[in-house]
């Protein structure tokens, strides 16, 4: 076997926004449904992939036939779809407003460089770096902000007191995540982006400076404790 397909409901698609900065994925639409593809099985599956709401998880093999997780006879062959990369499936785009003789057309948000200074809300920093950083902070350092770790072994911090440690700052406008020197153009349109991408404001979204982005939900935020940052460990196992 050498890929993983997933299947989703169409009503799903915005989900797919928590994987859209993962390399190779690739979609396409088919009908109601939303296939999924380039996840390998010879690697380990990242657990963000492995908690979107699929419909229907198969496994291709050279002959692009599908079979069940757990399966040994095909269920049917891979259709011929217009795949896309999920990037551009799951595209930042914002509607215009509708005016007498004018065209609707999408505006697609970009980040460019800012000279404006905001002050940091959270920070991007290595698991390594993150726990000798606590081995030594004091305490109420510690006690201002929260933490979440990725499988790759990397740290989002928040808070209004970020440690002084080499990392990648962000900038925060309610729920979402801007690098540090960077802004959208035009600036104003960050409200749009959060109603359009995170409604119910559950989520981070984290803006990446190389256009990516991606959402972290709020739950994933824990407070920073000492005993809590030196148990943390990243698990590795595969669904």
């Amino acid at each position: 076997m050498k890929e993983k397909i997933l299947v989703f409901n169409h009503t799903d698609k915005q989900t797919l926004g928590a994987v859209r900065c993962i390399p190779g994925l690739r979609a396409a639409e088919n009908g109601d449904h939303i296939w999924l593809r380039g996840i390998a099985v010879s690697e380990k599956i990242d657990i963000r992939i492995r908690q979107l709401p699929a419909l229907h998880s198969y496994f291709l093999d050279e002959r692009n036939r599908l079979f069940p997780a757990g399966g040994l006879t095909p269920t049917g062959t891979l259709p011929s779809l217009s795949w896309q990369p999920l990037t551009t499936f799951i595209s930042v785009e914002l509607p215009v407003s509708v005016l007498p003789g004018k065209f609707q057309r999408p505006y697609i948000a970009q980040l460019v460089p800012s000279e404006q200074e905001k002050p940091g809300a959270a920070l991007l920093v290595s698991l390594a770096t993150w726990k000798a950083y606590a081995e030594t902070a004091p305490e109420i350092r510690l006690q201002q902000v929260r933490f979440a770790v990725s499988e790759k072994e990397e740290v989002f911090i928040i808070g209004d007191l970020l440690p002084s440690i080499p990392g990648k700052e962000y900038w925060r406008h309610n729920t979402l995540l801007v690098p540090s020197g960077y802004d959208f153009d035009p600036p104003l349109i960050t409200d749009i982006i959060e109603k359009k991408l995170n409604p119910q404001k559950g989520n981070l979204l984290v803006f990446h400076s190389s256009d990516e982005w991606e959402l972290i939900p709020l739950s994933c935020f824990v407070p920073a404790t000492r005993s809590a940052i030196r148990l943390t460990q990243v698990s590795h196992e595969t669904k």
